[in-house]
């Protein structure tokens, strides 16, 4: 979407078409427009855009340079040449554009906000700050003192000493302003106070105010009911407020068990109590809460799981765990109600080393569980229940250097995907062309191949010494590749870890990458990956992800190019679209959230978690694998090869 805004009904049938990707049908309809009238300003701009879009840069240039040195201020023309701003990448010839414009229309307001999200786009907070009190003054809404105060404390974030000493202080001053004066009318406000005094340490001012009930009723009855017991909790737990903290969470865990920010609350509180004495009182009453919660709700996690929390944080700090309780038969429990979850094997296995700290106990107690459930007899092979049960105390116990063989995990995977067990036709497989698109999740059985990839990338360091490890792993390579891809085509997430796994130089198996990521939602993967691999790229990365093709990519040898850029292209746009969010953050009053998404837009426009896999493995293959210097030099030069590819 360009984002046009025309208030001119004339020239929606050029921008309908335009937007939809008809290009040539806009050029016949602003065509029509311009014959009539050839000196309308907006509608040359917006025959600019069209041009620009059907790929002729030079003529839309042209035509759009022509209207723009004239300066024109009118509502359609500078909607138009914003959006040819936008489109061609001249951000700072927007702001100075905005900026001409104002000169000669100084009490503008749409100006006026078009230069603030401008700035905002530029991550220029002093400049915005200014520009939002010149609309506070000109201007009587409410929504412009605001977006000063949010500019104020951005800059905090910018300049982290002046933050403390300046910025936050004078957003503090402001904010309680507004609060003591009773001119807050949104919970949105309200909550910026409440983080300007948190990021000021000054906790208890926070708590005095949500103790004001006709403040928050007010706030109520004018916006929304709005629960600040989370908020609460957590400035308890800074003031170290255990009874009420205690009695709030209490309350909440009773209406829900599985509220997992009261239960945090108490055991920070409980663990981290410097008081010997307090520590034992409290502990006592929170493990009574949680034996009664399990009582009552056998089924829910919640309880259970703070329990397993409570015994690793004593376990590793030395402490005595309650009387009559066994971590082992806590472990136990938690395995037999939820391992048919998917989510049980990320919830207790890392907490296994940790309750279970002697290497003895431990390997017996993964032994025990490991040949429970192999005893099961796999009756119905498509029982995702069955599945994940078995799936997660395989997943459990290889956490825990409890390796399954992988002859054992494939003949695990057969008995669950018994259709798999001979090797398809080729010549008749289902192909690309008729995958659903939508189908990007893994199966429950194909768990059991992704922990037969992660056997093999433990074993690939042995590969060059050990010829029985070679072929060991090329069998599994073998069967995890056709088993796994040649029935399940449309599986994108599975296909690309095979890629990273069989490339043989660790940059050189983009052929089958490439064909997957028009299909690929790639938002999505990009989110996810953030959440668990926060990347700092180094100059090197920075380098290719600014890398654009001068020209059309020559066919031999360049499928790593194609896919660095197609992938820097997609990601681009979901780095336009945080950025959007950002604006939509001021223009909806979402002022605690613009810092969050301004913080996620940052690290986003880094995130290109494709490449930087791709360079660690690439390390991993050059510089850590290879047992001699004869090694080294033959993966280093077909290395260079592929780098010398991309920096063309």
């Amino acid at each position: 979407m360009l984002g046009l805004d025309l208030p001119h009904g004339r020239l929606k049938s050029v921008v309908d078409p335009l937007e939809r990707g008809n290009f040539k049908k806009a050029l016949t309809e602003i065509n029509k427009i311009l014959k009539k009238t050839p000196t309308y300003a907006a509608a040359r701009v917006l025959k600019a855009l069209v041009l620009l879009k059907s790929g002729r840069p030079s003529e839309a240039a042209v035509l759009a340079e022509d209207v723009i040195r004239a300066c024109p201020t009118d509502e359609s023309t500078l909607s138009t040449i914003l959006c040819y701003f936008r489109e061609t990448g001249q951000s700072a010839r927007e702001r100075e554009y905005l900026k001409a414009a104002l000169e000669k229309c100084p009490n503008r307001e749409d100006l006026l906000i078009c230069l603030f999200l401008n700035q905002v786009q530029a991550e220029d907070f002093s400049a915005q700050q200014k520009t939002a009190r010149l609309l506070s003054q000109q201007f009587s809404s409410r929504m412009y003192i605001y977006w000063m105060i949010v500019s104020t404390l951005m800059q905090a974030d910018d300049n982290p000493d002046l933050g403390t000493r300046m910025f936050l202080p004078l957003a503090e001053k402001m904010l309680l302003r507004e609060a003591i004066a009773n001119k807050m009318e949104k919970h949105m406000e309200f909550q910026l106070l409440l983080d300007v005094l948190d990021r000021l340490g000054k906790h208890k001012d926070a708590l005095d105010f949500l103790d004001r009930k006709e403040l928050i009723d007010r706030l109520d009855e004018s916006d929304y009911r709005c629960d600040y017991s989370d908020k609460c909790l957590k400035l308890c737990a800074s003031l170290d407020l255990w009874e009420r903290a205690f009695k709030l969470a209490e309350s909440k865990l009773f209406q829900s068990p599985n509220h997992w920010n009261a239960w945090k609350c108490l055991l920070d509180m409980t663990v981290d109590c410097d008081s010997h004495e307090l520590s034992s009182t409290r502990l006592t009453r929170l493990y009574s809460l949680m034996v009664d919660l399990i009582r009552d709700h056998p089924k829910v996690r919640g309880p259970q799981l703070a329990r397993l929390d409570l015994l690793a944080s004593l376990t590793k700090r030395g402490q005595r765990l309650p009387s009559d309780t066994n971590a082992a038969q806590c472990l136990s429990l938690y395995l037999d109600t939820f391992a048919s979850k998917p989510v049980c094997a990320f919830d207790v296995a890392y907490l296994i080393p940790t309750c279970l700290p002697e290497v003895v106990e431990r390997t017996d107690f993964l032994k025990a569980v490991v040949d429970e459930v192999e005893k099961v007899n796999i009756t119905f092979p498509g029982d995702s229940k069955q599945i994940y049960r078995h799936l997660c105390v395989y997943q459990i116990a290889r956490a825990s250097s409890h390796n399954i063989p992988l002859d054992q995990l494939i003949r695990t995977y057969l008995a669950y995907a018994p259709g798999r067990k001979s090797i398809v036709d080729f010549t008749q497989k289902l192909g690309d062309d008729h995958a659903n698109p939508g189908a990007v999740d893994l199966c429950p059985a194909d768990g059991f191949l992704l922990l037969a990839l992660s056997s093999l990338v433990e074993q690939t360091h042995t590969m060059y010494s050990s010829c029985d490890s070679f072929g060991s792993a090329l069998l599994a390579a073998y069967w995890t590749q056709y088993l796994g891809i040649s029935h399940a085509s449309n599986n994108h997430h599975f296909r690309l870890r095979l890629c990273s796994l069989f490339s043989p130089h660790c940059l050189a198996c983009p052929d089958l990458s490439l064909s997957q990521t028009n299909r690929l939602q790639i938002k999505q993967l990009l989110y996810v990956s953030l959440g668990y691999f926060l990347v700092s790229p180094a100059p090197m990365l920075t380098l290719w992800a600014g890398s654009t093709p001068s020209g059309p990519l020559p066919d031999n040898n360049t499928p790593v190019l194609g896919l660095y850029q197609r992938l820097h292209v997609l990601s681009g746009s979901t780095v336009s679209e945080a950025e959007e969010g950002i604006l939509a953050a001021y223009r909806r009053s979402a002022y605690t959230r613009v810092r969050e998404f301004t913080q996620f837009a940052k690290r986003l426009r880094h995130a290109d978690v494709f490449l930087t896999a791709r360079l660690e493995l690439m390390y991993w293959q050059v510089a850590v694998m290879p047992d001699d210097f004869d090694s080294v030099l033959e993966c280093l030069s077909d290395a260079v090869k592929e780098l010398d590819l991309v920096l063309l």
